[in-house]
């Protein structure tokens, strides 16, 4: 089963939001974790992956295990489409161009981003659609055809709903250099910068579609104590906070050793692997050996170069000049981030430089020199840090226990060993220009150096699957009522022993409202409350309680629950005394309320909770989350999502269709 935070966010928001569709409503609210909190401003929320997902019954781990093997799937045809357009004026043959492309595509998908940062879904969500983003910018640019302009909003929407920010506003920031250079080149062609109006095509569209994503996104960030700006230092909500420190930069030949048990980098261990295949970086070194006709090429290079100096954060100056100078750069932390640009601009040079080799237009004295470089890479890092293990290989039935069992000085060597073998052999398959046998070499090289990482940052050994799936299926379905009427105290992660080896959010499983869960989106109110020390004495109460007038001699109520979702509550209460209902969720402008039909003005009480006022005598009382703006701007992204949909199908299809006439 995969660990951390996929399991532990990601598995229980994307649970809510399922749960939400099949009792017949939107993800506005989510009253379960920390007293509730806007869900709806979460962009994840929105991803129809996820919606399309939940056709096929309750969300589990298996469906979430499923959104990553499939985002990685995702993120090799990407990769595979993006780097045959950079082959589109290659000599060679299409078959050559495919092979290629698939190669260096394998390398993207199975990279080390993808293993360290599996535990974070969006981040291997965005990795899998910004090479769409790219491709279909770029296509639609150079030729113009209609298909890629509505192709081109839809991946855009897809990698805002389900990815990183940080990833999302540093692609708009790759296009909008890719614009740049497109506009310089065509600088005096009258017809073709007139052309350039087509771009408000796909602008409108991705605008339409994102309506109800930026709104609901927008409106949250008044109200969370994120929303700011964040500072520039390596706090905990500083922008330079998660980078990939310099010395993690022996990850592009031993990965495995950053993930070393017991070893301290200056980062956390999903931060620190940014290997993409021993052959893959021979050939991104290779471009500066292309000096002439390869100035694509050195450009993919120095690219990469400047991403990875990024990722670097306090450890170099470039990011923080890019959160001075850049708009939108103070909006998200983990420096690490920008590795994954670095690793797919230093792919599409090594695409070029593979072309060039099988073309002929490398000599073969720079090709032996270019995979010389690396061996001897190899050999230094194997003679620096040691020639010789110190520790012997513990025997232990459990492979994930075994690998653990590897020293750093072992890591070291297994790698160098294995990486000049995979060298080797890749050189002489240049050499007899076996390219099939080079991409099914590339393939297993990237295969056992995953497996020899994926029980460090993926995978844990120790959970059993089959308990916690079967936990799942059985867990309350809908919204009951019942746990409205206990104490909200109780209602902890630590006390709920239902879901085998889920420790956090597991009141969105339980459908019980709860002040405990991990959640980047704490409200201002609540915290405002904790302050106060307010808050642990209103979680002393049931979800819903009556709170007489101070001079009350008449305490008494009697309530009854007529209707309960994560959007609506209703009942009814007796009560023998003025008072106040106050309703256990914290405050958001949305919230409303109604007292016998009529409305009501929301009072809040212990700076977070909603309340109002009742007279004596039986009244009927119901809490709504108004959502009526929000559902106009989600059906204006559903239309505009499909209609950009059926047109990129309906135009492609008739592009094939007469280009096979």
């Amino acid at each position: 089963m995969m660990k951390w935070d996929i399991i532990d966010i990601a598995l229980p928001w994307r649970y809510f939001v399922v749960e939400s569709l099949h009792a017949g409503q939107f993800p506005f609210w989510n009253p379960f974790n920390h007293l509730g909190f806007p869900q709806m401003g979460d962009p994840s929320s929105w991803y129809p992956i996820t919606w399309l997902l939940s056709l096929f019954g309750r969300y589990t781990v298996s469906h979430i295990q499923f959104e990553y093997l499939l985002h990685l799937v995702l993120a090799a045809f990407g990769a595979y489409k993006l780097f045959l357009f950079e082959l589109t004026n290659s000599p060679s043959t299409t078959k050559t161009k495919r092979w290629i492309s698939l190669t260096l595509a394998i390398c993207y998908a199975c990279s080390g981003f993808m293993v360290s940062n599996a535990q974070h879904l969006g981040w291997v969500i965005s990795a899998a659609w910004i090479p769409y983003c790219i491709y279909f910018f770029r296509a639609f640019l150079v030729t113009g055809k209609w298909y890629y302009a509505f192709a081109l909003p839809t991946v855009l929407f897809m990698l805002l709903t389900g990815g990183y920010p940080g990833f999302f506003i540093t692609c708009m920031y790759v296009l909008l250099g890719i614009f740049i250079v497109h506009l310089f080149r065509i600088r005096k062609q009258l017809a073709e910068i007139k052309s350039l109006w087509k771009l408000t095509v796909p602008a409108v569209l991705f605008i339409l579609q994102a309506a109800v994503v930026l709104y609901c996104s927008f409106e949250m960030s008044k109200y969370i104590n994120r929303g700011e700006d964040l500072v520039l230092d390596t706090s905990k909500w500083g922008v330079l906070f998660g980078a990939f420190p310099w010395e993690a930069s022996i990850s592009f030949l031993f990965p495995m050793a950053t993930t070393t048990p017991g070893t301290v980098w200056p980062s956390d261990v999903s931060m620190l692997n940014a290997y993409f295949g021993i052959v893959s970086a021979t050939l991104a070194l290779g471009s500066l050996y292309l000096t002439k006709n390869n100035l694509r090429g050195i450009l993919y290079f120095i690219l990469g170069l400047v991403f990875l100096l990024s990722s670097y954060g306090d450890g170099f100056i470039v990011r923080a000049l890019w959160y001075h100078i850049l708009p939108f750069m103070d909006l998200f932390r983990f420096p690490a981030l920008f590795r994954l640009f670095s690793l797919l601009f230093l792919l599409m040079a090594g695409v070029l430089t593979l072309d060039k080799v099988w073309n002929m237009k490398l000599p073969i004295k720079q090709v032996n020199t270019m995979f010389l470089t690396t061996g001897l890479a190899l050999l230094f890092g194997l003679f620096y840090y040691t020639a010789v293990p110190k520790e012997a290989i513990a025997e232990t039935p459990d492979v994930g226990s075994f690998f653990n069992t590897w020293s750093f000085n072992k890591r070291i060597v297994i790698q160098a060993i294995s990486g000049l073998l995979f060298l080797v052999l890749s050189w002489l398959l240049i050499q007899k220009r076996q390219l099939v046998a080079l991409a099914l070499l590339v393939g297993l090289e990237l295969f056992i150096y995953t497996q020899l990482n994926v029980y460090s940052t993926v995978v844990d050994a120790e959970n059993d699957f089959k308990k916690t799936e079967l936990a799942l299926t059985r867990a309350p379905i809908g919204f009951p009522l019942e746990s409205l009427y206990d104490t909200v105290r109780l209602k902890t992660d630590e006390g709920n022993k239902n879901y085998p080896y889920l420790w956090k959010n597991l009141s969105a499983f339980q459908k019980e409202i709860s002040a405990d869960g991990v959640s980047p989106y704490g409200l201002k109110s609540m915290a405002v409350s904790i302050e106060r020390d307010e808050f642990t004495k209103a979680i002393n109460h049931p979800s819903i309680y009556f709170e007489p007038e101070a001079d009350s001699p008449n305490q008494a109520y009697q309530l009854k629950i007529l209707s309960y979702s994560g959007n609506e509550l209703t009942f009814e209460i007796n009560t023998e005394s003025n008072g106040k209902i106050v309703f256990l969720q914290n405050t958001y402008p949305n919230w409303k309320v109604e007292v016998d039909g009529e409305e009501h003005e929301i009072q809040i009480e212990a700076s977070t909770f909603l309340a109002t006022s009742i007279e004596v005598g039986k009244s009927k009382v119901r809490f709504y989350f108004d959502s009526n703006k929000e559902q106009k701007l989600f059906w204006v992204t559903a239309v505009s999502f499909l209609i950009s949909i059926g047109a990129f199908l309906l135009l492609f299809f008739k592009e094939n269709m007469l280009s096979k006439k």
